[in-house]
């Protein structure tokens, strides 16, 4: 690269530059480290601050000629600096910075294209916000170096520059709309980046007169910076570089609206996440992470058709659509009943109900066919019974296209059919469970409501229960520990039948009495009659005895009989089940209780407690808001994945493999920026504590001593 070298064929020269940075590709810290200094060889040559050098060569005088050659070597210095402070701090001294704000400030450069123009902004852009990323411990200082001597105004007049830029049509036709976005919202992290080091960069504020060309300018800056600011969020990371130093990084990352997390998943998420300890809260919100994001890339892609569209939004609109629906045709069937006895009672009905009920009046096994008033049965009952079946198949085909990717199947089908088992996460969905079974019941009770006179509507008001988080509570009471009431049920059937053998054989004769709904010829009669009366809680022995005289062997037997029947069946046996239900419920009340308090008192990612920021910094719901809001870090790992791996940096690579991995370490547990500068005094305070009780008590042993020797006897 030296200054006698002829630029008239630069073929060799980006050739050496493509390989330069393919050499650090991937963010090879050895060969990064390698180029800047070779401790085995006896000449050293600095390679990073060479290209920086020859750069100088070009940039006073950008031309269509050497406008690919200037974006060649911005894109290696990148390679060579992403993520290497020693490598950033030897292009700062080359006045790197000089030359960046150099393209910035130029809007046109003489007879060169339009897309490389773009291409040579963006690189710059990239190398700037390279050498301000938050990976060592003296970046600080670095950042507070490149302040002064960057152009702050020609940023915002790039941010203004790519926000025109991300919609014109010529970027469209070139197909770098998506280049100029992305360029767009690194300009925009930068200039967010550089208040977390303390430094001031006055926000834009939306300009009192529209139209005035003297307000021009600030106009463009504030619709660029609100643009921006709707779609953009921030987390904090901690970093660890090669050399084991962690650094504690403030990360500006892109945010996809599309992206937005439902309530449902967002509440399903807060309540069922294990929060026993610190470590278990993000270890385990990592676990969830993987499934939030799979079914939000799902959502994403059924948008892009417009026949599944219907399918996946105002999904809470369809339901309350569904229940209203639901109230309003059983209240119709609740007013327009009447049975056949109203036949002939002057009023006016459907002339197939009145046949139906001459049948059933001649076949009394049928059930019973109510007779409707005509315009309730033809028109009303119909109509919305129409709409209650579309709307129930809408919600039913919904449920299966969202949950489409996560079904699985019976373990019996991967051990046997399929012997890849896919990958399970907390979102999975057996397609046999019952929350299938339920959606299928609901839209066959919704169909036959149409053919059988609404009968069947009265299942459907069931749905009541879903998106009602108390019903579901009140549901989970019982199906939490189902395993122990469905055995603690099987005792109760095999007592029952020990109490129904024993009937059959000693008191068969007072136990079958039909009028009194007691049978008892045979042993299974027996048994069914001993469920039913034995779980209403009445007597087995339903015949009243008539014995006249007092016989103690009969009266003793059948006391015992009773009075163990009623001890063991209906006061301990009913009880110890209402007994599982109501501590299970207590124990979700109470699981409930300490979320919420965790919630309240505590920062999910940091495990900080509230009151800590309350006393040192801008209070607890600004830091779970905008510092460490738990969801960020789902729309971060989104963002990741769309990024390809050549084109992250460094803390991007970082925290993208550390999820691959399933690895915590990225997690700024007990750590947050704005608490870094307060001191922890928790040991001096035990200290002072202690002294002042060793204090108290040397007082109490100095009184002691005066009392005993003042007292006389």
């Amino acid at each position: 690269f030296g200054s006698n070298l002829g630029f008239q064929d630069t073929t060799y020269v980006e050739l050496t530059l493509r390989v330069l940075g393919l050499m650090c590709d991937g963010q090879n810290r050895a060969l990064q480290n390698y180029l800047r200094e070779q401790p085995d060889n006896i000449n050293n040559v600095n390679l990073v601050g060479e290209v920086a050098l020859f750069l100088q060569h070009f940039y006073s005088d950008i031309n269509k000629d050497n406008i690919e050659l200037i974006n060649r070597i911005l894109q290696t210095l990148v390679e060579m600096c992403v993520g290497n402070y020693y490598n950033q701090e030897v292009i700062f001294d080359h006045q790197i910075i000089d030359i960046v704000n150099r393209i910035l400030q130029t809007p046109v450069f003489n007879r060169c294209r339009l897309q490389d123009v773009v291409q040579m902004k963006a690189s710059a852009i990239e190398l700037l916000e390279t050498i301000l990323e938050e990976t060592h411990k003296e970046t600080p200082k670095l950042v507070e170096n490149v302040h002064s001597v960057m152009d702050l105004d020609a940023v915002f007049n790039t941010l203004v520059y790519f926000y025109y830029l991300k919609d014109d049509s010529d970027m469209c036709s070139l197909k770098m709309d998506d280049d100029a976005t992305r360029a767009l919202f690194r300009t925009f992290h930068i200039l967010k980046h550089l208040p977390d080091f303390g430094i001031d960069v006055p926000e834009p504020v939306k300009p009192s007169v529209k139209g005035l060309k003297e307000f021009q300018r600030e106009e463009d800056i504030w619709e660029a910076w609100k643009y921006c600011s709707e779609r953009s969020k921030s987390v904090e990371i901690l970093y660890e570089n090669m050399e084991g130093d962690k650094t504690l990084s403030k990360v500006h990352f892109h945010y996809n609206p599309d992206d937005e997390l439902s309530d449902e998943l967002v509440e399903r998420v807060t309540w069922k996440i294990n929060r026993d300890s610190a470590e278990d809260k993000v270890r385990d919100f990592l676990d969830w992470m993987k499934a939030v994001k799979r079914d939000v890339k799902h959502v994403n892609s059924l948008r892009d058709h417009w026949y599944t569209r219907l399918f996946i939004f105002g999904t809470k609109y369809q339901n309350w659509a569904l229940i209203f629906l639901t109230l309003l045709l059983n209240v119709l069937v609740l007013a327009s009943w009447n049975s056949r006895d109203d036949v002939y009672s002057g009023k006016c009905f459907t002339q197939r109900t009145l046949l139906l009920n001459s049948t059933v009046q001649k076949a009394n096994s049928l059930p019973t066919i109510p007779l409707v008033q005509c315009w309730f049965g033809y028109i009303a009952l119909f109509v919305l019974g129409v709409a209650h079946f579309g709307i129930t198949l809408i919600q039913v085909i919904s449920y299966f296209i969202m949950n489409y990717p996560n079904f699985h199947l019976p373990s019996l089908y991967y051990k046997y059919i399929k012997r890849k088992k896919r990958d399970s996460t907390y979102s999975d969905v057996p397609i046999f469970g019952l929350k299938t079974l339920y959606y299928l019941i609901i839209l066959a009770c919704s169909g036959l409501s149409l053919v059988f006179w609404g009968y069947f509507y009265s299942i459907c008001l069931v749905h009541i229960v879903v998106n009602n988080d108390i019903l579901q509570r009140v549901l989970r009471s019982v199906t939490k520990n189902g395993k122990s009431l469905l055995w603690v049920g099987a005792l109760g059937f095999v007592v029952l039948y020990i109490y129904a053998v024993i009937s059959y054989i000693g008191y068969q004769s007072y136990f079958d009495d039909p009028e009194n709904s007691g049978h008892c010829k045979t042993l299974f009669q027996c048994s069914i009659t001993t469920i039913r009366l034995g779980l209403l809680g009445g007597s087995l022995l339903t015949n009243g005895d008539t014995r006249l005289d007092f016989e103690p062997g009969y009266y003793i037997l059948r006391t015992i009989f009773d009075v163990s029947f009623f001890i063991i069946v209906t006061t301990v046996g009913l009880n110890i089940i209402f007994g599982i239900i109501v501590d299970t419920f207590s124990e979700l009340r109470d699981e409930r209780y300490q979320t919420e308090a965790d919630k309240k008192g505590f920062c999910f990612i940091c495990s900080f407690p509230a009151y800590e920021f309350e006393r040192h910094a801008t209070g607890f719901k600004d830091h779970v808001k905008h510092e460490h809001n738990m969801w960020n870090y789902i729309y971060f790992s989104l963002e990741l994945d769309r990024i390809d791996s050549t084109n992250q940096n460094a803390i991007q690579q970082y925290v993208y493999n550390q999820v691959a991995n399933g690895d915590t370490d990225f997690f700024p547990i007990l750590r947050a920026r704005c608490l870094k500068d307060v001191k922890d005094t928790t040991q001096e305070e035990i200290a002072e504590l202690k002294s002042m009780v060793e204090g108290v008590i040397q007082c109490f042993k100095v009184l002691n001593v005066y009392n005993i020797n003042t007292y006389t006897p």
